[in-house]
């Protein structure tokens, strides 16, 4: 994740210790207030591996830790880096593995109050007569001014069909949209604007008869009416996950949990999927890993094994400062520099 300025070089001896590496400590954070966030939007230590290789390489029962330390390192999962690719490991001593989330992208340009068609990517099922759609999106990257993700009905594929929904803005802006086309290739009209923050944005959309509830959940826990409208559509009606953009050179990506369609618990992958409009998107599974270790910034190390148990790389720093990381540049080389 190469989002720093690199300032000076730094050399470690012990990096020319491991000839030939696969698996590479690519880059480590042993500060991180900004620089990278998990799926609830924490900022904790992390390390980067770097896949060396031409080909794939599976991480199961490789080992990390900040002591060299085998028999108690902390276990990588089953889990597999593609040639010349990278993962990212929180060091927060939370051991967990997460999978619950989805990763949906897209760099459609968007649902807007001043648009007749829209562009974004949509995750859906089917439904009819009255129903409700719930969710949370935990967290937005990579995203643009105008990225926006959230719940929708509509009643059509088609760019100019009629919808109701409810967005999350960008982190930036932090403000639930109410979006809503009562006509067919009409603009779009635009509701009351609701204060809200990541990880914690819980959206609701509702449709009861000819009219439509757009909700969030407070810090009560409880769903709380933003707005009604009248919104009158055919039996027939999709409702799902919808993220674009706001600039179509350029892919925002959201997390999503917690998905429920008329109060029944639904997994995110069983949803089909569509780009409407301009859009080029995709929904991926998200895999977190968080060891059983804390990184020090005063003077620590980090170690790597294969599988096998054979220490196949090795880290130090001292004096880490906020959002100092060390690590190889060019990715996987054997010279590692300091950046800040």
């Amino acid at each position: 994740m190469r989002i720093l300025i690199l300032v000076f070089a730094l050399l470690l001896s012990q990096s020319n210790i491991f000839a030939q590496k696969t698996i590479v400590i690519n880059e480590v954070c042993p500060s991180n207030s900004e620089t990278y966030h998990d799926g609830e939007m924490i900022y904790s230590d992390w390390i980067e591996l770097h896949n060396n290789t031409s080909n794939p390489v599976n991480l199961n029962n490789y080992k990390i830790f900040d002591n060299n330390d085998n028999k108690n390192a902390w276990i990588i999962p089953d889990t597999t880096i593609q040639a010349g690719n990278k993962i990212v490991i929180f060091a927060d001593d939370k051991n967990i593995i997460s999978s619950n989330k989805y990763l949906i992208g897209s760099n459609g340009y968007g649902c807007y109050s001043n648009f007749k068609s829209d562009g974004f990517r949509f995750q859906y099922i089917e439904s009819s007569g009255d129903c409700e759609i719930e969710a949370r999106a935990t967290a937005m990257m990579n995203f643009d001014n105008n990225s926006m993700a959230g719940v929708m009905i509509r009643e059509s594929m088609e760019p100019g069909a009629k919808y109701a929904a409810i967005f999350a803005s960008s982190p930036e802006k932090t403000l639930f949209n109410l979006n809503f086309r009562q006509e067919e290739n009409q603009v779009t009209g635009r509701f009351n604007l609701q204060a809200y923050k990541y990880p914690n944005t819980w959206m609701k959309v509702k449709r009861l008869s000819d009219s439509i509830y757009f909700y969030f959940l407070n810090d009560a826990l409880e769903w709380t009416l933003i707005e009604k409208a009248y919104w009158k559509a055919g039996s027939k009606i999709y409702l799902g996950l919808a993220v674009f953009s706001g600039n179509t050179d350029k892919y925002v990506s959201v997390l999503f949990s917690d998905l429920k369609v008329n109060n029944t618990p639904i997994d995110i992958a069983s949803l089909k999927g569509i780009d409407i409009g301009n859009s080029n998107g995709f929904c991926n599974i998200w895999r977190e890993f968080h060891t059983n270790f804390k990184l020090d910034k005063a003077a620590d190390y980090v170690f790597l094994w294969n599988e096998k148990g054979k220490l196949i790389d090795s880290l130090s720093w001292i004096d880490a400062t906020s959002d100092y990381s060390i690590g190889c540049y060019p990715d996987g080389s054997n010279s590692r520099y300091t950046f800040i």
